[in-house]
């Protein structure tokens, strides 16, 4: 998310607008922006294969982010709880309910990476 952030900040979104989209506090963003440099030259921690590549992401995945955020957006007006473990759950419903509707995708397929909600 903070490589998400700076991004966004870099192709000229305004921190208040960051603020709104990622629902996260201005100390928060400012912060981010602030350490920019560190964090894009974060290196993988050891026992790790790769960092998640953002253009490696199917639009699947996009379009499951993309749900997700409203629904936790509607949760909140809600003021219904939202823990770490619903979230992820949702997550994959959302995310299998996508794949049974794009043509040509199957759940069997052999060289098809299975979705996994990460808490991170």
């Amino acid at each position: 998310m903070k490589q998400e952030i700076i991004r966004r900040s870099e192709c000229g979104v305004k921190q208040c607008d960051l603020v709104k989209e990622f629902g996260l506090s201005k100390t928060t963003i400012f912060t981010i922006l602030t350490n920019k440099d560190a964090i894009k030259s974060a290196k993988v921690a050891k026992g790790v294969s790769k960092l998640f590549n953002e253009k490696h992401r199917s639009s699947i995945h996009k379009e499951m982010e993309r749900l997700l955020a409203i629904w936790i957006k509607d949760r909140q007006v809600k003021g219904d709880v939202t823990t770490q473990d619903i979230i992820c759950h949702k997550a994959k419903i959302i995310y299998d309910d996508l794949k049974k509707n794009v043509p040509g995708s199957s759940s069997n397929q052999d060289n098809e990476e299975e979705f996994k909600a990460s808490r991170g």
